[in-house]
């Protein structure tokens, strides 16, 4: 969003993938019987937008979700540009998700008949994957408080499925330095 200004404001997905500088120039010429010509990926762009949806790709490949990283092995195997796609796929799915104010879940909890407890059990296990994820870099009470992504986040889940999503206990950092006599 510090990007790209207020989600009410974004353009077409396709316009937010040129502007990242994550799909390929193409020129039409000779009319619409002559096939386009695909160039190369634009070196004008938005280069710090570019960067962080080719860092997301990468730790989606990583430590995602495994439909995504399924599709990413599906896509490599055909020999596409799988960093690009996947990319161009993570724009679509996180403007969605922020115009529409909901939170991620896998194709296999998307069905309307999707039982709640099911739902809830995929939120209480991303949250404690969070929880480890980051009680070794941050005071998690910062970093899940309400006024933070983060902490929004839980706080949505906690509501529509309500859920109490306790945060864990965690030990203060050890100071380093001189010791006072």
């Amino acid at each position: 969003m510090a990007e790209l200004g207020p989600p009410a404001q974004w353009r077409a997905v396709r316009r937010l993938s040129a502007y990242a500088g994550i799909v390929p120039r193409s020129k039409q010429t000779g009319g619409p019987q002559k096939p386009p010509v695909t160039g190369h990926v634009q070196q004008r762009c938005n280069k710090r937008f570019k960067n962080v949806v080719l860092l997301a790709v990468e730790k989606v490949r990583q430590f995602g979700p495994e439909e995504l990283r399924r599709e990413a092995e599906k896509l490599q195997a055909q020999g596409s540009h799988t960093e690009f796609a996947l990319a161009k796929r993570l724009v679509r799915l996180s403007k969605y998700l922020v115009h529409t104010g909901t939170i991620y879940r896998p194709k296999a909890l998307m069905g309307a008949n999707t039982p709640k407890e099911n739902l809830a059990l995929y939120y209480q296990e991303a949250c404690q994957k969070l929880f480890l994820k980051w009680k070794a870099k941050a005071d998690l009470k910062d970093v899940f408080a309400p006024q933070h992504p983060l902490g929004r986040w839980r706080q949505m889940v906690q509501e529509l499925y309500a859920l109490e999503l306790a945060l864990p206990t965690q030990r203060a950092a050890r100071k380093t330095g001189a010791s006072t006599p």
